[in-house]
């Protein structure tokens, strides 16, 4: 098997549907199987995989993966020319009146950019990027830095050239089995951006002095924000493209400096969609301007009616924003599990789930909420419940609860009273507790072909 793959042939992963175009990096040897290192072609991914996960590609696959990518990059350059027409002949209707005024006949127009330091840990990507400044007139210098070296020289460089704009990128990935999002030490690079983009803003603390963006695909985005950099790969973890650093770039250094760069302006379609942070910002700003209004109409109304009695008020209207999609959840509750996410992380994006799926349906909500609270192995299908019960790894009573549940739920509702209602004078937690203890009852009433999907 292994003598079918060579460093330096194409391949995608079988496991993740061939949706990634990697080229081999290398081998190593971990737990006895051979593990294939992995560099995305057009995403700035490190991955790793057995070679059986492998898939060889034909000259007409990889071909296709590139038309794809080729088609993208494409739009993106008109997307910027045409956004540079329309600035020039803004610029030019505005000039012009001015001009008219003053009666001045001749008008000369020249763009002037932000100059740009670019260190990259992937030679190849690097050159691309320089060519396409070059392509954009943007004063750009590169120069290749492994990303485990960039933040030990990232000084001496910014003292020799003294940009505008600092690019900070490579290769990032999740390591496949780490269980904390929040940890540097479950990223494949992003300490060593971090790191540099502390060494950066120790020479320049200034964010509009010297703008920053660091990272790569799956950064830790959170963190290198909290480092100082003005952008960030990536946010939810996201694939980043090749050449997203230099579109990035070209925004900023074409952008007025009396003007603000939108975030949605600054990264790929795909981060604009998980671009949690931002939007969450904005809306905790607008809830707490609500909230001091709300407050001082709840005061005034109180002091009118209880006078010297009234001592105070608090407003307070939460921080649970609905601000992804159905959608956009369960493609985070796929990734967070295949990345290994412990069972709390994975409760919290399946209540979030819940929540935005039946925000207008109250009454199903909170039934859906107690079901989630019954039902055992909740994060597990049933084939993979299945198998571990094959290995003796669950107990026999709850995996038959498990592939039994809606049938014993509704037995429990025609014998009591639906389960929103039931024990309602109760806390949550016992009413649970009421529940689940009877249709364990129920369980045992089931022969042992409910392992395997059917009663007796």
């Amino acid at each position: 098997m292994t003598e079918r793959f060579q460093v330096g042939d194409f391949v995608s992963r079988i496991s993740h549907n061939k949706d990634v175009l990697f080229k081999i990096e290398g081998f190593q040897t971990q737990a006895g199987r051979k593990i294939a290192l992995l560099k995305g072609v057009d995403l700035r991914l490190c991955a790793d995989a057995p070679i059986e996960d492998l898939n060889a590609l034909s000259a007409q696959e990889i071909n296709r993966y590139r038309q794809v990518y080729l088609k993208r990059s494409v739009d993106l350059m008109r997307g910027i020319e045409h956004r540079h027409k329309d600035m020039v002949s803004e610029f030019l209707s505005r000039a012009k009146i001015n001009y008219k005024k003053n009666e001045c006949n001749q008008l000369e127009v020249f763009e002037l950019p932000g100059t740009v330091l670019h260190l990259d840990g992937d030679k190849e990507y690097l050159d691309l990027c320089l060519s396409t400044y070059k392509q954009l007139n943007i004063r750009a210098t590169g120069f290749y830095v492994p990303e485990c070296e960039q933040a030990d020289r990232v000084k001496e460089y910014l003292m020799e050239y003294t940009p505008d704009i600092l690019i900070l990128t490579g290769h990032d990935g999740f390591i496949k089995g780490k269980k904390g999002f929040s940890s540097l030490d479950s990223y494949r690079n992003s300490r060593h951006f971090v790191r540099a983009v502390r060494k950066a803003r120790e020479f320049e603390a200034g964010r509009d002095d010297l703008i920053i963006f660091a990272g790569a695909c799956q950064s830790h985005y959170e963190a290198l924000i909290r480092a100082g950099a003005n952008f960030a790969s990536s946010p939810r973890r996201v694939l980043i493209h090749a050449y997203d650093p230099v579109f990035i770039a070209e925004k900023v250094a074409f952008t007025p400096f009396n003007q603000m760069v939108a975030i949605k302006e600054a990264i790929n379609e795909t981060q604009v969609t998980a671009n949690f942070e931002s939007k969450t910002s904005v809306l905790n700003a607008l809830k707490t301007n609500f909230e001091l209004a709300q407050k001082f109409v709840e005061d005034t109304v109180c002091k009118l009616r209880y006078g010297g009695a009234f001592i105070s008020s608090s407003v307070n209207w939460g921080t649970e924003f609905y601000v992804f999609t159905v959608t956009e959840l369960y493609s985070k509750y796929k990734q967070a599990k295949e990345n290994g996410a412990s069972n709390s992380e994975l409760d919290a994006i399946s209540q979030q789930i819940l929540e935005v799926e039946y925000r207008n349906n109250p009454l199903v909500l909170q039934r859906m909420l107690i079901l989630k609270q019954l039902e055992p192995y909740p994060h597990k299908t049933l084939d993979e419940v299945l198998k571990l019960y094959e290995k003796e790894l669950l107990n026999e009573n709850s995996v038959k609860l498990k592939i039994n549940f809606s049938t014993l739920v509704e037995k429990f509702e025609r014998e009591n009273i639906n389960i929103i209602e039931f024990a309602s004078n109760k806390p949550m937690r016992e009413k649970i507790d009421i529940i689940n203890k009877k249709l364990l009852e129920y369980v045992t009433e089931i022969g042992t072909s409910a392992t395997t999907g059917t009663q007796s």
